[in-house]
């Protein structure tokens, strides 16, 4: 399946900072997962006037896990991915997959 790439998959931790406010930090929740990472579709969008694209990537995972758009992917070079869905989860015949779009942790 050209599973080449190793990835982390992140969870999301909420606590109260100094100020009262909640603040997210990143904890690892799995590590070692045998991924394919793969740009899907370049998307084009005009807010405001200004034009963004967001780029969608599908990731290949080798071990189903139970994901949701509240967790990360942490690529092998420290790209992070934010979960859009994912897909095959506990079929024998094909690998579970991951629509991801690009994402900084400090969005």
């Amino acid at each position: 399946y050209g599973l080449d790439d190793t990835v982390s998959i992140l969870k999301a931790v909420h606590a109260k900072g100094d100020g009262g406010a909640a603040e997210t930090t990143w904890r690892t929740w799995k590590t070692g997962v045998r991924a394919r990472i793969q740009p899907a579709a370049a998307d084009a969008a005009a807010a405001s006037g200004a034009r963004q694209t967001t780029l969608r990537y599908q990731i290949f995972l080798e071990e189903d896990a139970v994901l949701d758009p509240t967790l990360l992917i942490r690529g092998p070079d420290g790209t992070f991915y934010k979960i859009q869905c994912a897909n095959g989860a506990g079929r024998i015949d094909e690998l579970q997959t991951v629509d991801a779009i690009l994402w900084s942790p400090a969005a």
